[in-house]
């Protein structure tokens, strides 16, 4: 079996929201973002400073919650 035809993805996430609450104002980071990714799958993740990119990268690997 190919890594690619395996179930279950190695990243899933769904639905993912994640606010922060600066001066008063909520801000919202991640909007309902959603990602799977595939053993053997290459992903790049691009997008302007500031869009969250990191943010996510925090939640995938545990350092940062929902």
């Amino acid at each position: 079996m190919w890594p690619s035809e395996i179930s279950e993805p190695i990243i899933d996430l769904r639905d993912v929201v994640k606010r922060f609450t600066v001066g008063g104002s909520e801000i919202e980071i991640l909007k309902t973002v959603s990602l799977q990714v595939n053993a053997g799958e290459f992903v790049a993740i691009i997008g302007p400073s500031g869009s969250g990119k990191s943010t996510m990268l925090n939640m995938i690997t545990g350092i940062d919650r929902p």
